[in-house]
């Protein structure tokens, strides 16, 4: 089913912010299930990990010392017909606010017409 720009942006401001009361709120658990159960989560040049299991044990780590942090977007396209969202932006971290960390992401609609990430790349400044 085709999927509108507004649409689109919609859903991942939607998602982005439930994803930012998971970060403010430490569940690395409730993080993970942002994802595909085939997702991977990359650190450029750093780091990857693949699956909820793997992608979960990343966001455990990275919680142990959490930066507060808001989000910049820079595109939020729909593609193939609604199928996968591509989104793209920057991390602000309230510590470094000159030093904006890109990240890009590609979400997939499952079955139920829920969309999880399918890929996500982020580089830390």
């Amino acid at each position: 089913m085709p999927l509108s720009q507004q649409e689109a942006e919609k859903i991942i401001t939607k998602i982005q912010d439930n994803f930012h009361e998971k970060w403010t709120a430490a569940d690395a658990k409730s993080l993970a299930a942002f994802y595909h159960p085939d997702a991977v989560l990359i650190e450029k040049g750093k780091s990857a990990a693949y699956g909820l299991e793997g992608i979960e044990k990343k966001y455990a780590e990275a919680l142990k010392a959490p930066m507060d942090f808001k989000l910049n977007f820079e595109l939020t396209t729909p593609a193939a017909d609604g199928e996968y969202i591509i989104h793209r932006g920057n991390f602000v971290f309230a510590a470094l606010p000159d030093k904006p960390a890109p990240y890009a992401q590609i979400y997939k609609r499952t079955n139920d017409g829920q969309y999880l990430i399918i890929h996500d790349i982020y580089e830390l400044p």
